[in-house]
């Protein structure tokens, strides 16, 4: 199973989501991150991490990401046994029907349609 973004999924977000996904972020030791186009496992350099880095977010990352950016006009849910995630602000809806891919990347799609690609 696929645990992180990769980062040429990072790099389908627009330089504003770039830098919404920055400001929501909190970096941590165990963070994967990617600077440039270098991918590095822990955090060595914690401080400049939000100045220079974007995270390669987890399964968990993107689930807490979604759960404290949806707002009242936001809302997403989880279809387990099909496989489906659903998500939607207003009345534009999405699905992503990871059942033949990952969760991971089902997560991905909703929380880009958040930081507005």
């Amino acid at each position: 199973m696929k645990q992180y973004i990769t980062v040429k999924q990072l790099n389908e977000l627009s330089e504003k989501g770039k830098k919404r996904l920055r400001k929501w972020w909190k970096p941590t030791q165990l963070d994967h991150i990617c600077v440039e186009k270098d991918i590095l496992v822990g955090n060595p350099f914690k401080d400049l991490a939000k100045e220079y880095a974007l995270p390669l977010l987890s399964i968990g990352q993107l689930i807490e990401f979604l759960e404290k950016n949806v707002s009242e006009n936001w809302e997403w849910f989880l279809h387990a046994q099909d496989k489906i995630l659903y998500w939607g602000k207003n009345a534009e809806q999405y699905q992503y029907d990871y059942s033949g891919g990952e969760l991971v990347d089902g997560l991905w799609q909703a929380t880009k349609e958040i930081l507005g690609k």
